[in-house]
């Protein structure tokens, strides 16, 4: 009898620890599975950002904005980092980008023209210092004095050179008064702002400035607005970051994308 009992207390034991034995197998193959998993998965992010300037005078307005789209690709593994990064505002760096000038003509009669250059892969690579000379509006590009010729930016001529003195008289200043135009920044600011330009006596242009401490709620924007009609969004940033798929963040990174 107590040979019996012992036999049977030796196999039920032996039954233990095979589960045991098997449930810790099964563990370790899901923990395995999963660690390869968050090793060999990425996910896919893309972001919006934007910044520009406003001219305008009595007759007209131009809205230049370089727009930068933004690309994250990260392992599973390293998102809960990334998440933190994000939260202590030390978001991390894009693993790729495409930038373009997205130039918007407003006329004080509401009529409204958009024209999207070619897109680069630095903000170095677009026009700046925009400066208004006379009826036409002057940038830098890389070096290069150019002229907006109503759809596009195109190298000035020698004669514009001389008359302009280069990319020398370009004015850096966003907020300031220049040759009969006004020039101020449209962006994020350090809090919740906003400003409004007459151009003519019909239209009147509402500029809201995101909030750099929310900016994923906050994003900056510009609205046309004429008397008896209802606001025209001109341009608006929706600066959150959104998960897409592979096929999705190569599509928005494309320089196709940019006409």
């Amino acid at each position: 009898m107590w040979k019996e009992q012992q036999e049977k207390f030796r196999t039920q034991k032996a039954k233990d620890m095979s589960r045991k034995s098997e449930i810790v197998i099964v563990v370790v193959a899901v923990v395995a599975i999963l660690l390869g998993v968050a090793v060999s998965t990425n996910l896919y992010y893309l972001r919006d950002d934007s910044g520009g300037q406003l001219l305008w005078n009595g007759k007209e307005a131009y809205l230049f904005m370089e727009d930068a789209r933004r690309g994250f690709r990260f392992r599973v593994l390293d998102y809960p980092w990334i998440a933190f990064k994000e939260w202590v505002n030390a978001p991390a760096l894009p693993t790729r980008e495409y930038v373009s000038l997205t130039v918007i003509h407003i006329t004080a009669l509401g009529g409204v023209d958009r024209h999207i250059g070619k897109g680069g892969r630095d903000t170095g690579e677009l026009p700046s210092l925009f400066t208004p000379v006379g009826e036409s509006i002057f940038a830098n590009r890389q070096g290069t004095l150019c002229k907006w010729t109503g759809d596009h930016f195109e190298k000035a001529t020698k004669q514009e050179e001389q008359a302009v003195e280069g990319v020398n008289r370009l004015v850096p200043d966003i907020d300031t008064s220049i040759n009969g135009w006004s020039k101020r920044g449209v962006g994020v600011v350090a809090g919740d702002s906003q400003f409004s330009v007459s151009v003519g006596q019909e239209v009147i242009l509402l500029i809201k400035q995101g909030n750099v401490y929310r900016p994923t709620t906050s994003g900056a924007g510009v609205e046309l607005h004429r008397t008896g009609q209802s606001p025209q969004e001109l341009w608006r940033l929706d600066g959150r970051p959104r998960r897409v798929s592979r096929a999705e963040y190569e599509k928005g990174l494309s320089a196709v994308r940019w006409k």
